[in-house]
Formats: C-alpha cells, structure tokens, sequence
C-alpha cells in the first residue's frame, strides 16, 4: 500500500517510465538481415598477439567473468539465461583473455517469431536461424568480436542443414 503523501510521486514515476517508454520504442526501426551460405566470409576478430579468443555455448558460467558496472544485473542475466537456454535456444559468448567480452543468442524457430520492439511477427521458412540480443561489453568494443561471432555461428549453422539465418537489429546500429 502507498502512504497518501507518496501516491503523486509514484503516479508521477510510472507516467514518465511510459513516456519515456513510448519514445524509446516509437522511435524504433528495425531490419531483418538475411544470410546465406553463399555471402558468409570468415571474419576473424582484431586482436593482438598474446590476446586469445575462445567461442563457447551455453556456458553460463562465463556471465561470472563480467568486469566493472556491466556485473550489476548478474543476477538477473543468469536468470533469464537460465530460462532461454531452458527453452532450446543457445547462448554464443566470446571470452577475451579469459573474460567475458560478447555474447547473443540464437535459436530454430519452429514457428513465428515475436519481434517485441515492432510489436510484430515475423514468419521465418523452415531450417532457418534465428540470431538476436548480440551484446559487447563496453571495453571490448571495436575488435570485431560481433563479426567474427556471427561469421563463427554461421559456419557452423550451415554445415548443420541450415539454409538462411536471420537477425534483427535497429537501423542505427
């Protein structure tokens, strides 16, 4: 129960979260890339010698090795991994020198695929590949690490039967 006194800012609170809401996802322009086996290239991260990369799946543990304020939500982020990978899909990290410096998702959709940001469906054909919610950690930013994860899941999906992959990402990104 809200104290009396309390009941302006709260309403005042959850109206500029829906405002700011609103302008975050009203803004929003999305593109569904496609991919297939014929246009994938292998890219390699931009890294220095004695800087190692290892690719692993599904390996939540790896979460653990976030550094400085992107360990704030750990706990929610092993949490909803936890469900995600419940649900078949894969979690893709990067490790650099040991610590966690990308990760994304990828799944088979069996049916439509639900694009929150757009409030829409999107129906992908059978053997295809869905990627979404690819993140770099702040630091590691600009050595290709997305390129070469997305080159890396690729290969591998295509040598498995998969014939087109898919992803969604904002224009601007």
């Amino acid at each position: 129960e809200i104290p009396f006194g309390e009941t302006r800012s709260y309403e005042l609170l959850a109206k500029a979260i829906a405002r700011l809401t609103k302008l975050i996802y009203d803004s929003y322009t999305g593109e569904v890339c496609k991919l297939t086996r014929d246009r994938l290239s292998n890219i390699l991260p931009a890294i220095a010698e004695p800087e190692s990369v290892d690719y692993r799946c599904n390996r939540l543990e790896d979460f653990l090795t976030l550094e400085g304020a992107e360990r704030r939500h750990l706990t929610l982020m092993l949490q909803e991994a936890v469900k995600t990978i419940s649900q078949e899909h894969v979690l893709h990290t990067v490790l650099l020198n040991g610590r966690l410096a990308h990760y994304g998702w990828s799944h088979r959709p069996s049916e439509c695929v639900a694009l929150p940001e757009t409030q829409t469906l999107l129906t992908l054909p059978s053997r295809a590949l869905a990627l979404y919610d690819f993140y770099t950690t702040g630091v590691h930013r600009g050595k290709r690490l997305y390129a070469a994860n997305l080159s890396r899941i690729a290969s591998e999906a295509f040598k498995s039967g998969v014939t087109n992959i898919y992803i969604v990402c904002e224009a601007r990104n």
